[in-house]
């Protein structure tokens, strides 16, 4: 079947953005709220934002959840319609990217932004990934972890035009509410409906691999080298 206009549109677009990569300034730099605006033109009207994460509001792209039916289902998972049974605390060994995590000591300008550089890891993988013939196949839909003391995100990634994330569900305090069942309760079921994901993403990976002869994890490897 003949590639559709939209898809020749959004493939001449993904090109154009893998073609400046090597020009965007490093890491470290982004995880810095005033650097991170600067990069995506904030109060430059001409400019168009670099990364579709809604920092600032502006720089949005579509809904994440319509980007891939993995994170869909997280983020229905994570609202309801799970069981938790005792062996929701075992993880089995990932070997596809199936997310990326960013930690910083708490939140607030001096560490970072956790969310901002973990978006930003995001587009370092695309960096390493976009010379192969798999590009034009995938969204490579991953999850974004940042962790800022005892209180954790989750957010999804697809790429599309550009990198589109967008947290999936609100940050969640990690320590004990002896008195807050329901927040207990909702924390489990968020761990509970990551796993049943990261599971659905792997089988996802797996088939791409095996389609494109493409050894996913060793970009991964080199992303963190």
């Amino acid at each position: 079947m003949a590639p559709t206009h939209g898809k020749k549109r959004k493939a001449r677009a993904r090109d154009a953005y893998c073609a400046g990569l090597n020009s965007f300034p490093a890491l470290f730099l982004l995880s810095v709220p005033k650097k991170f605006k600067a990069f995506q033109g904030e109060g430059n009207p001409s400019k168009d934002p670099n990364i579709l994460n809604c920092h600032p509001a502006y720089a949005a792209g579509m809904p994440i959840a319509l980007c891939d039916p993995i994170l869909a289902k997280f983020q229905d998972d994570v609202e309801g319609g799970i069981e938790l049974i005792e062996d929701d605390l075992e993880f089995e060994t990932f070997k596809a990217p199936l997310l990326i995590l960013e930690v910083k000591p708490e939140f607030g300008l001096r560490s970072g932004c956790a969310y901002l550089e973990a978006t930003a890891y995001y587009v370092e993988f695309m960096k390493k990934l976009r010379k192969s013939c798999a590009v034009e196949k995938s969204q490579f839909p991953v999850f974004l972890i940042y962790l800022a003391g005892s209180y954790l995100g989750i957010a999804g990634a697809a790429f599309l035009e550009k990198p589109v994330c967008e947290p999936l569900v609100p940050v969640m305090p990690l320590f004990v509410l002896p008195h807050n069942e329901h927040m207990l309760l909702e924390t489990s079921c968020l761990f509970k409906a990551l796993k049943i994901a990261l599971s659905d993403l792997e089988k996802f990976y797996d088939q791409l691999r095996n389609q494109q002869d493409l050894d996913i994890s060793d970009l991964n490897d080199q992303l963190y080298m």
